[in-house]
Parts: C-alpha cells; sequence; structure tokens
C-alpha cells in the first residue's frame, strides 16, 4: 500500500514538473510574440510651425522623434515655413506639431499639399485642419485654461497635469482605449487621444509622464505596429572619471536584488597603455560579471571638432576594439536624438551597431549634414528618465506593464554613496519590472570585431563568452581591491584601538594626578590644623 502511494505521489510530482513546463514554453511564446515591431518601415514627415524655445516646443520634436525611431519609423523633420512643394508625396505619412497655435500657417505650397494628401495623418495641438476634422466626424470644443487630468484604462494608470493649459478636445464621443482628459471646472470626461481611419487627432502632448505613453499606444494604433515588452533598466553618465569603487558597489546590489541592467559609458581609444585605463576596464568587465550589459555612449562633439568625419570613425572602431581587447562587450551605442537626424554621425558612429540607446539631446549641440532621414535600426530604445515616471499614479498590477515602444528607464550614476543609496532604493520601489536587455539580439562591428547577442548569450568574431565568469587576471584584480580594502581597513582598525589606549591611558594619569594632588592638598591641611 505504501509502495503504490509512492508511486503515486511520483507520478503527481511529474505531472506537475510537466504542467510548470508547459506553462513556462506558452508564456515564453507569448513575451516573444509580443516584442515585435512590423517591418519594412513606414518613412514619416514630421513638420512643426515653431521650436518655441521660451517653452518645451523643442524637447517634444525630440521627443517624438525619438519615439517614431524607437518604433522603426524613418522621420523627416522641417519646420512649416520650409517646406517644399509636393515633398510630402515621397513619404507613408505625416505628423505636424502646433507649438505655437497663434501663429498663421504662411506656406502656401504647404497647405495646398496638405489638403491633397491621402497618406496617414496625425494633428498634434491646437488648430486642426477643418477639412481633417470634417473627414473625422468630429466636433471641437475649447476648453478654457485651467488644470486637467489624464487617465487611462488601458494602462491602469493617472496623473494630474498641475500645469494650466487651454486645450482643444473632441466633444464627439468618448472612447476609451486612448485615454481620457477631464478638467478641474468641468463635468464632462472627453477622449484624450482620436483615431479615425488613416487621421489621429491629440489635442495636448507634454514629453514626461502620462501623455507620452498615450502618445505611444495612439503612434501604435495610427502605425498598424504590434510591440509589447517590459523596459530595460539602464545607468547613464559613466565614465573613466565615475568613482569606481561605487559603480562595482552599484554593480553588487542589483545583482543581489536580481535585477539585470545596462550602463551607458564612455570610453577613450588613446592612453590605453595607462594604469587608470585598466582600472576602468577592469570595472566594466566586473558589471558584466554582475550581469550587467555595458552600452558605448558616443564622444561629445563640439562645434571644434564636429567637421573630423573620417577621425570619429576611427575613433568609434578603435574605442570598441581596445574594449574587446580588454574583454569588455559593448552590445550597442547610446547617442543623443540629435545625433540621429544627422548624416555625418549616422554613418561614422551609429552604422557600427543595430542596437541604439536614444537619449534627450544636451544643452548645446553641433550638427554636422542633416539627414534626410533618420537612422532606422533593428533596436532602437528610448530613453525615459525615470523621473519622468513620477507624476503617475499606477494601479497594483502595474508591475507588470510593458511599454508600447522598446524603452529604457534610465538614471544618471551618482556620485555620492548616500545618492546611489537613494538611486537603488528608487529602483526597487518602480512599478515595472526590468527586462534582461541581452534577451533581444544585437549586433555591433568593426573592421575588426564583431559582437553579436543572441538568447542572452555574447559571440565575438563566432567565439562564445562566458559573461558571468570573471577572466582569471580580473579575479585577481579583484582579489587586490579586496586584499587592499582590507588592509586598509586593519590599518584603521588598528588606529582606533592606539587612540583608544591613549586616551584611556591619558584619563587614567590624570585620575592619578588629581588623587596624588588632593592627598598632598589633604595632608597640607591638616598639618596646619
Amino acid at each position: 500500500m505504501k509502495r503504490g502511494a509512492n508511486e503515486m505521489n511520483r507520478i503527481q510530482k511529474m505531472m506537475c514538473l510537466f504542467f510548470f513546463l508547459f506553462v513556462s514554453l506558452v508564456i515564453g511564446a507569448e513575451n516573444t510574440k509580443a516584442e515585435t515591431i512590423d517591418h519594412p518601415h513606414k518613412t514619416i514627415l514630421f513638420v512643426y510651425d515653431s521650436l518655441d524655445v521660451s517653452g518645451s516646443g523643442e524637447k517634444s520634436i525630440e521627443s517624438l522623434q525619438r519615439l517614431l525611431t524607437s518604433l522603426n519609423i524613418a522621420v523627416f523633420t522641417v519646420s512649416i515655413d520650409h517646406y517644399q512643394k509636393n515633398q510630402l508625396q515621397e513619404f507613408d505619412g505625416m505628423i505636424e506639431l502646433m507649438n505655437a497655435p497663434d501663429l498663421e500657417i504662411q506656406n502656401k505650397e504647404f497647405l495646398a499639399d496638405r489638403d491633397d494628401y491621402q497618406g496617414l495623418k496625425l494633428h498634434i495641438g491646437d488648430n486642426l485642419p477643418v477639412s481633417w476634422q470634417e473627414e473625422m466626424g468630429i466636433q471641437l470644443k475649447k476648453i478654457p485654461k485651467q488644470r486637467f487630468k489624464l487617465s487611462s484604462q488601458e494602462l491602469e494608470a493617472r496623473e494630474l497635469i498641475l500645469e494650466p493649459a487651454e486645450v482643444t478636445v473632441n466633444a464627439t464621443d468618448a472612447t476609451t482605449d486612448l485615454g481620457l482628459i477631464s478638467f478641474e471646472n468641468q463635468q464632462t470626461t472627453y477622449s484624450y487621444g482620436t483615431l479615425k481611419g488613416k487621421i489621429a487627432y491629440l489635442p495636448y502632448f507634454h514629453a514626461t509622464g502620462l501623455s507620452q505613453e498615450l502618445m505611444v499606444k495612439l503612434l501604435q494604433k495610427w502605425l498598424n505596429i504590434t510591440y509589447q515588452s517590459q523596459p530595460v533598466l539602464v545607468i547613464t553618465g559613466v565614465t573613466p572619471f565615475s568613482d569606481l569603487a561605487l559603480l562595482e558597489y552599484m554593480g553588487d546590489q542589483l545583482f543581489k536584488e536580481g535585477i539585470p541592467f545596462a550602463v551607458s559609458a564612455t570610453s577613450v581609444w588613446q592612453n590605453t597603455d595607462l594604469k587608470a585605463y585598466d582600472k576602468y576596464v577592469d570595472t566594466l568587465q566586473y558589471l558584466q560579471f554582475r550581469n550587467g550589459s555595458i552600452l558605448l555612449q558616443t564622444p561629445v562633439a563640439s562645434q571644434a571638432n564636429k567637421q573630423d568625419d573620417s577621425e570619429l570613425k576611427e575613433i568609434m572602431n578603435t574605442t570598441i576594439d581596445k574594449l574587446v581587447e580588454h574583454e569588455v562587450y559593448p552590445i550597442g551605442i547610446a547617442t543623443p536624438a540629435y545625433w540621429n537626424q544627422d548624416q555625418g554621425y549616422q554613418e561614422d558612429a551609429l552604422g557600427l551597431s543595430d542596437s541604439v540607446l536614444l537619449l534627450p539631446n544636451p544643452q548645446t549641440i553641433a550638427k554636422r549634414v542633416v539627414a534626410e532621414k533618420s537612422g532606422v535600426y533593428q533596436k532602437a530604445y528610448y530613453a525615459l528618465p525615470a523621473e519622468n515616471l513620477d507624476g503617475i499614479e499606477w494601479t497594483d498590477t502595474a508591475l507588470g506593464y510593458k511599454f508600447s515602444s522598446p524603452t529604457a528607464i534610465t538614471y544618471d550614476f551618482p556620485d555620492t554613496l548616500k545618492k546611489l543609496n537613494s538611486m537603488l532604493k528608487k529602483i526597487d520601489n518602480l512599478p515595472m519590472m526590468a527586462r534582461d536587455i541581452r534577451k533581444s539580439e544585437h549586433h555591433v562591428a568593426t573592421s575588426a570585431s564583431v559582437i553579436d547577442v543572441k538568447n542572452g548569450q555574447v559571440r565575438v568574431n563566432g567565439e562564445l563568452k562566458h559573461l558571468h565568469t570573471l577572466p582569471q587576471e580580473s579575479k585577481k584584480v579583484v582579489q587586490k581591491q579586496a586584499t587592499d580594502k582590507g588592509s586598509l581597513a586593519g590599518f584603521f582598525a588598528f588606529q582606533d584601538k592606539v587612540l583608544t589606549i591613549i586616551i584611556v591611558g591619558t584619563l587614567f594619569i590624570l585620575v592619578l594626578f588629581f588623587i596624588v594632588g588632593y592627598n598632598l592638598y589633604r595632608g597640607k591641611y591638616r598639618t596646619k590644623k
């Protein structure tokens, strides 16, 4: 009987094992299927009325460029004033962004081409063309300047927009799939995004928070693109001048918490024989060992060096090859957004990788040759600073939230332990889980080095690299660092003991002096008496 019971238990365990294997395969298949973007890519003409330098217009343009690239869309950006006759006919669709609705459009050739255009059309901001409005069959209502709230049932999130704005909404119907907008002094709730056939309308856009997430949802449906995936976590601003001990500590803590991450790191192409370079690459190598990935940050371009076309190509090639020599394997390139709108930077730097991380533009930019279209990549991650999510209220189920375009949640690498611990706490409290960037395919190639990533494995020139095992030389470095730290700690501990003995000894001697002095004084007093 007991034997029969044991046999039954074995059968039950085997059935449970097969069940869990089946569920894992199903979930894996679903996740793989969700992370797709249609090919071949579409082309979009992106026009705007004004940069609105005093406001957030420039940031909105840059953000939209990065979002479209992450969706595998080739973009050509031009101001309405510089639009040329029949230019629209070369593109699958057009987006017009109104940063300054008070400005009247003067370019009659653009107005004529826009009226005749039959492709995909998206209008953002005020002044939706009347012909588009009629084609969509909607009525508009202008809401006076006030605060408002964005919400989404699909994303299970909401956000209060504290800065008052005047918004012209679709007053005809309130569809919930592209978000809802409600106002402080209004009872009615309106559609945030509207999509009717080939025409889409978004009354308000801000390059942060829920507005941005709903914009991506609208772009997805408008362009008929399918994509869903958890974000990757990227720590930006890592340089040879960073606190390397702090960087290793960060890697240890993220590894201990089971959080996959990548770092956007600059490097050098000269003086690679110096000890400082060895220490830096040893630290990057250690981060790989801690389940981290390396994205090579492009060098800072300035007005002084922006014309050195051949030099930039040589710099990028040499930098990657030197890293590979030291067993550091960059699996993609991180770059400011404007590099992807520049033909020179595309050819000399970004063309080395089919995976890029598109960062926000710095305050100072150095353009070379404006590209006809932005670059398109196998994988382009939209860098989303973590603070941009701070205003969103997520539901408890948001932990499994998947973004609608390849997204990297970014944190700047801090310069103190206190700031680092604060950052680690924020990462731990993120409302969604991070995905290992190596689960996607990546390809980086110079004339001497070819780095391929597939199914989490990294191969260099066809040879499989075991990133979870430190090379022998790095083990010695890590052990020496630990020994140095231990020796230093022992030295300071010895100092503490010596100081303690000196202080206690001094106090003991003072007490003796006090006792002897007191007795002498007392003896003298008795003698006189």
